[in-house]
């Protein structure tokens, strides 16, 4: 598991991070997470939600943004 976390740290930042390695540590002991299955499905979860909240984010409506811009303004 400790493999695994490196293994993640290194490839989100590029480099070793201890402080990154063992949020990783954390985040899978509080969730109970003691397999490298689960840190795989835990892994693939996460990458969903964020991909989910993404998506979500991005979202606007240009008529609105049309509406109250100052940079548009008629008059």
């Amino acid at each position: 598991m400790i493999r695994e976390a490196y293994d993640r740290a290194v490839d989100s930042t590029g480099k070793f991070s201890a402080s990154y390695m063992n949020k990783i540590l954390e985040r899978w002991h509080k969730n109970n997470i003691t397999t490298a299955k689960e840190a795989e499905q835990e892994k693939m979860e996460r990458a969903a939600s964020r991909k989910k909240n993404k998506t979500e984010a991005l979202t606007f409506d240009i008529d609105e943004y049309e509406r109250t811009s100052v940079y548009d303004s008629k008059g």
